[in-house]
């Protein structure tokens, strides 16, 4: 059985250290483990990993694919820009 590879990605814009911060602050707000965007439990096994998980797998993905899309019209948009 092959092990899941675990991704990590630090968006240029947000430093570990401010996802720390915003995980501990959910921690005082009770919201510690939930989801941001859906508001599932996020799984122990996610946490243990990522202890600043601010989001559940399916819900980062979902903004990583998002993100990718934006990112592909942009440079869509550019290129025609240039031409």
């Amino acid at each position: 059985m092959k092990k899941p590879q675990v991704r990590f990605r630090v968006r240029p814009n947000e430093q570990p250290r401010a996802l720390g911060v915003q995980a501990l602050s959910r921690l005082g707000e009770g919201a510690y483990g939930y989801c941001l965007e859906c508001g599932e439990e996020i799984p122990e096994r996610r946490l243990r990993a990522l202890p600043f998980a601010i989001q559940c797998k399916d819900c980062e993905e979902a903004l990583e694919v998002a993100e990718e899309r934006v990112g592909d019209r942009l440079l869509l948009v550019g290129s025609h820009v240039e031409r």
